[in-house]
């Protein structure tokens, strides 16, 4: 997790530099479209599965390629016009293959903090590493096998142990014990 926040961090904060070299080395006219762009592209790659992200990069790529391939022939560009146009379009490759990269590893970490999220919740049902539940979730399953039991006409035992009396140390021991002896039987 710790390794995931600085990887997530160094995207971000390349992403950011990435942003301004282009946002600067473009002309004025174009740094809006591609501000705009980049947000829509960010927004677009958070919410589309990771390969579906990267399908659109690529047809993204290979598509502004070829309208600059169409846009050189068109206006026959000098060949400082061109060098500008492929150091701009490689900084935008860039940019949005960063972009990619920082939104899959922001999704993984949605993921697997959802993940640790529900093993806490079921963690919280017991006590310790005894197993035990908590009187809370104790009542609530008593409560479902007491239903269930009532409906078919079953009867039951509900065995309470009290351990208040016991010392700190010696309740965990007690408790232990108990424990085992219940799952043994």
């Amino acid at each position: 997790m710790k390794n995931n926040f600085y990887k997530i961090l160094s995207m971000w904060i390349l992403q950011i530099l990435f942003y301004f070299t282009t946002v600067h080395v473009t002309q004025y006219e174009h740094a809006l479209i591609f501000t705009i762009i980049y947000v829509i592209v960010n927004v677009l790659f958070l919410l589309l599965t990771d390969k579906t992200a990267f399908v659109l990069f690529i047809l993204g790529t290979i598509t502004s390629v070829f309208y600059l391939f169409y846009q050189a022939w068109l206006y026959l560009w000098s060949t400082t016009e061109q060098w500008e146009y492929i150091i701009t379009h490689f900084l935008m490759a860039a940019n949005f293959f960063i972009v990619y990269i920082s939104t899959h590893l922001l999704k993984k970490v949605i993921h697997e903090n959802k993940e640790l999220t529900e093993r806490v919740r079921t963690l919280e049902q017991y006590i310790g590493e005894s197993k035990l539940l908590t009187r809370q979730e104790f009542e609530r399953r008593q409560a479902l096998l007491i239903t269930a039991m009532n409906r078919r006409n079953e009867t039951g035992v509900i065995i309470y142990f009290d351990f208040t009396s016991f010392s700190k140390y010696t309740k965990e021991s007690v408790m232990d014990r108990v424990a085992s002896l219940l799952v043994e039987h």
